[in-house]
Formats: structure tokens, C-alpha cells, sequence
């Protein structure tokens, strides 16, 4: 049975409101970053460290619904992985060194300010003739 919210989903991915690749970038970087510093501080169990930075509440918030906000995110396919991925290292570093387990909405206000700079990155369409 497809009910209206499916049909919603449906029309928002096919009209490109929703940026896919800001979530996949952005939870991919923050499993690799969080590998990373696993093995960097040497824990006992990889999978505690991972777990935690997936799955905290303010990661998923912003994964699926502040960092792809179509008025403050880059325009570009490209733009948009490379603020998931800033938005990654951001976040785990931010809640490893800092213990501020709010670290990605931080995070976002900082990668906020990169966004002119990541609309010139990629192949624009021309406009016009």
C-alpha cells in the first residue's frame, strides 16, 4: 500500500530536494574517522567507538535532517561529499578531544561557512546560450 509519505519520499529524491550524497559521505567519514582514532588511541573493542559515533542522537539528527537542508548546503555533487566528509572529521574531533557530545551541530555551523567556497568546486551547467 503507498501511502503519502512514501509518495513524498518518492517526488523529493526524483526533484533532487533530497542531497543523498551529504548522509553517505557524512556517515561514511565518520566511520572511517572513527577507526581511525580507535586504532590511533589503541581501544580494546573497535566496534564501542564506531557504535557510539553512528548512533549517537545528535549524529543521526544531523545526518538525515540538518546537513541536508537545501538553503545552506553546496549546490555541487562534489561540494556535497566533501561537506559530508568535513562534517565527519569535524564531528569525531570535536567529541574526542573536546567531550562535547553535541560536536556535530558545531560542526555544521563551521562547515556552513565553507559553502561559497565548495559551490565554485565541480562542473557548473551553463546557463543561457
Amino acid at each position: 500500500m503507498v501511502t503519502a509519505c512514501s509518495l513524498y519520499r518518492i517526488f523529493a529524491i526524483g526533484r533532487k530536494y533530497f542531497k543523498w550524497r551529504i548522509t553517505a559521505s557524512y556517515f561514511i567519514g565518520a566511520a572511517v574517522m572513527s577507526i581511525i582514532m580507535s586504532s590511533v588511541y589503541g581501544d580494546a573493542d573497535l566496534l564501542v567507538r564506531l557504535i557510539f559515533t553512528m548512533f549517537i542522537g545528535s549524529s543521526i539528527f544531523l545526518g538525515f535532517f540538518m546537513a541536508t537542508d537545501p538553503a545552506t548546503t553546496p549546490y555541487t555533487g562534489i561540494g556535497q561529499i566533501i561537506f559530508g566528509v568535513g562534517l565527519a572529521v569535524i564531528t569525531v574531533l570535536i567529541q574526542t578531544y573536546l567531550n562535547f557530545f553535541g560536536g556535530s551541530l558545531v560542526a555544521l555551523l563551521i562547515m556552513n561557512l565553507t559553502v561559497p567556497l565548495l559551490d565554485r568546486v565541480g562542473i557548473h551547467k551553463s546557463f543561457g546560450r
